[in-house]
């Protein structure tokens, strides 16, 4: 910025032109100017003249004091010491499917343009990341939603801050259950006393494949369980060690790829339909003095849900880069049904399903731990 333009420029407009010159001169340390006038010999004229000039020294400390404010206002910020300074935030996620929307997030600038500068930390499970979050070593972690709302209920203090993704409304769902191509089982019930093949004991998809089954007249002290890894399934099913198994997607199309089972009922749409699925949890202490922060993530993930959903072809061809799953196999996949949307009624079916399993032992309200539905200062 031109320091004398700006005076120039405010002068003009407050003085006449000799009276601003003037005061330039005297301000910058110079002598009155020098005009090609003959000096005055008359000392009345000079008397007069002395006065004039005594007159201005007002207007002229004016002159200075308000070209610097204007020139300091109207100077832009520039360099290092007035840029936006960038807010760390550490995050636990899952190398699934359902995560690409914050990879993209990251990829795309959505984080970084709000001011975040997000390290995503693949975490092995959902369990390790909350772990993680009360270790302090993460500020909010992903998981299934049956994790945070059991874990709160044994005192784990978390507060659901965004929800990620929920099941599809209609089916084809991203939970089953699946049976052998050969077997004889053609109905729910005809599981009863049978062995079943599960990620995890009280996981979301295995509580919503037994309330399923449940609803079709068979009880769950008649169903038996063995925990066996999603990539382990297909060969499991295959050689008869477990009558049925609970995959998600995408596992669930590479079963039935490999020819080795097929779909007997779809888990998460026959428990609660478009039930939630995956959402972000963190410590209620630190979403209480970081509820802003938090806003200013979900609406990167929102950007980047609309990304994703606008164009499925890209949306495919992201969620194999960020997965390394096989391009075959995200094609034939459903696709995530992103949203940060909180339903909830769909999240107080989610606590009755899980009280009706013997997951809860006490009734929770969604709004005593969604943070969009708590008052939440920002």
């Amino acid at each position: 910025m031109d320091l004398n333009g700006a005076k120039r420029k405010v002068e003009a407009l407050l003085f006449p032109r000799n009276v601003a010159l003037d005061a330039i001169v005297i301000l910058s340390g110079g002598s009155p100017i020098e005009t090609d006038e003959p000096a005055e010999k008359d000392s009345h004229i000079q008397r007069v003249k002395r006065r004039e000039t005594m007159s201005y020294e007002p207007l002229r400390k004016f002159v200075f004091l308000f070209t610097m404010s204007w020139a300091i206002v109207t100077v832009p910020f520039a360099g290092p010491a007035f840029a936006q300074s960038m807010v760390k935030l550490k995050v636990g996620v899952l190398k699934v499917a359902g995560q690409t929307n914050a990879y993209v997030a990251q990829q795309q600038g959505f984080f970084k343009k709000r001011g975040l500068e997000v390290e995503l930390i693949n975490v092995r499970s959902g369990g390790e990341g909350v772990s993680a979050m009360q270790g302090g070593s993460l500020d909010m972690a992903i998981t299934i939603p049956s994790f945070g709302i059991v874990a709160n209920e044994r005192g784990f203090g978390l507060v659901m801050v965004v929800q990620n993704q929920s099941a599809s409304p209609t089916p084809p769902d991203h939970a089953a259950i699946m049976v052998a191509i050969d077997s004889p089982i053609r109905s729910l019930k005809d599981l009863d006393g049978k062995v079943i093949g599960i990620n995890a004991l009280h996981a979301q998809e295995a509580v919503s494949a037994q309330h399923v089954i449940g609803k079709a007249g068979v009880p769950r002290q008649r169903l038996k369980y063995v925990e066996v890894s999603f990539p382990s399934m297909g060969d499991v099913l295959r050689r008869g060690d477990v009558a049925a198994v609970v995959p998600v997607a995408p596992f669930i199309t590479g079963i039935e790829q490999r020819g080795i089972g097929r779909v007997l009922a779809w888990a998460y749409h026959g428990a609660v339909p478009a039930q939630p699925t995956g959402a972000y949890w963190a410590k209620r202490n630190w979403v209480e003095a970081n509820a802003k922060l938090i806003d200013l993530y979900a609406a990167a993930i929102d950007e980047a849900n609309e990304y994703l959903l606008s164009d499925l072809g890209r949306a495919r061809v992201l969620v194999a880069q960020y997965t390394g799953l096989p391009s075959a196999l995200v094609e034939a996949m459903p696709m995530i049904n992103w949203t940060t949307k909180v339903d909830k009624a769909k999240w107080a079916a989610l606590i009755a399903m899980l009280r009706a399993e013997g997951e809860l032992e006490k009734d929770q309200r969604p709004e005593d731990f969604i943070l969009s539905l708590m008052p939440v200062k920002r």
